[in-house]
C-alpha cells in the first residue's frame, strides 16, 4: 500500500514538472517563432476575424477597467492584450499592419508597467514585487516581439543604440536609476550637471535627490527613451517645475522632441502623456518621455 502511494506521488510530481516545463519561460528564439506562427493562420472569412478582433478589444478594455477598480487581476489584463494582439496579427495583410499591432500591444504593456511602477515606488498594495517584475517582463517581451518583426528580413538584428543624456539641472541634484533592473536605484549617483549613456527604447526608473535648497526633498519617476535622437540631448528640470509638484501635490510629465532643423525642445504638463506626445509629434520627433512625482 505504502509503495503504491509513493509511486503515485512520484508520478504526480513528474507530471507536474512536465507541465511546468511545457508552459514555463522560453528562449527569445522560441518566443519569436511562437509570435511568427500566429500571423495569418486562419483560412476563414475576414468578417469573422474582424469580429474576433473587436471582441478581444472589448474584453481587454472591460478587464482593464475591472483591474483598475480591483476586481480583476493584472495577469488577465495581459492575457486579453495578447488575445487582441493575436487577433490583429491574423488580420494583418502587410508587415506594416503586423508591426502596428505589435506597437499597440507594447503601448498597452508600457501603460500597465507605468501604473504598477507608480504604486511600487510607494509600496502601495497591488504593486508587490512579483507584480512589479511581472509587469517588467510583459513590457520586455513586447519589446522582443516588436524587434523580431522589424528585423525579420534582415541578415542580422539591428544593433542597440546608446544615447548620451545630459542632466543639466538643478545644479547639485543627484540622479540614480536601476542599473541591473532590480528596482533598487543601484547606479552610481550622477551629479548635475552631468551626462550618462543610456540604451534607446528602454524605460529607466529614476530617483532625484540632494537638492541644495531642501536636502530632504526626493522625487522619483521614469524616463522612456524613444530613439537615439542623433546621439545626445539635454534634460533640464527647473526649480519652478519641482516646486509645482510639491505645492500642488501633482506629477510632472515632460516630452522632449527634436525638430527637422535639429533644435530640441520640450512640452510639459501633469499626468496625462497622450496629449503631450501628440503636441510634441506635431513639432518634431519625440526623443523621450519623463514622468516625475514627489517621494519614492
Amino acid at each position: 500500500m505504502k509503495r503504491c502511494v509513493v509511486i503515485g506521488l512520484i508520478g504526480v510530481l513528474v507530471f507536474a514538472g512536465a507541465i511546468e516545463w511545457w508552459g514555463g519561460p522560453r528562449g527569445a528564439g522560441a518566443v519569436e517563432q511562437e509570435v511568427e506562427e500566429t500571423r495569418g493562420q486562419p483560412n476563414v472569412d475576414r468578417t469573422l476575424l474582424e469580429q474576433l478582433t473587436a471582441d478581444a478589444a472589448h474584453a481587454y478594455e472591460a478587464t482593464k477597467a475591472s483591474y483598475e477598480v480591483g476586481t480583476s487581476v493584472m495577469a488577465d489584463v495581459y492575457v486579453w492584450s495578447r488575445r487582441w494582439l493575436d487577433a490583429e496579427r491574423n488580420l494583418a495583410q502587410t508587415d506594416a499592419d503586423e508591426i502596428a499591432s505589435l506597437r499597440a500591444h507594447r503601448e498597452r504593456m508600457k501603460n500597465l508597467f507605468l501604473k504598477v511602477n507608480a504604486l511600487f515606488m510607494f509600496r502601495v498594495k497591488g504593486a508587490e514585487p512579483p507584480k512589479f517584475f511581472a509587469a517588467k517582463y510583459y513590457l520586455a517581451e513586447a519589446d522582443v516581439w516588436l524587434a523580431a518583426a522589424k528585423s525579420r528580413d534582415a541578415a542580422k538584428p539591428a544593433p542597440i543604440k546608446n544615447v548620451s543624456i545630459s542632466f543639466d539641472g538643478p545644479k547639485g541634484m543627484t540622479v540614480t536609476w536601476d542599473e541591473k533592473g532590480q528596482g533598487a536605484f543601484d547606479s552610481e549617483p550622477l551629479v548635475c550637471p552631468g551626462a550618462h549613456e543610456f540604451v534607446e527604447g528602454q524605460i529607466y526608473r529614476l530617483r532625484l535627490r540632494e537638492f541644495r535648497v531642501a536636502t530632504n526633498l526626493k522625487f522619483s519617476g521614469t524616463l522612456e527613451l524613444m530613439v537615439a535622437g542623433g546621439g545626445s540631448f539635454q534634460i533640464e528640470i527647473s526649480p519652478a517645475e519641482l516646486k509645482k509638484i510639491v505645492e500642488n501635490n501633482t506629477g510632472l510629465t515632460k516630452v522632449f522632441y527634436r525638430t527637422d532643423d535639429s533644435r530640441t525642445g520640450a512640452v510639459s504638463g501633469e499626468w496625462n502623456e497622450r496629449p503631450l506626445v501628440a503636441e510634441a509629434e506635431g513639432l518634431g520627433e519625440v526623443l523621450a518621455i519623463l514622468h516625475l512625482s514627489q517621494g519614492g
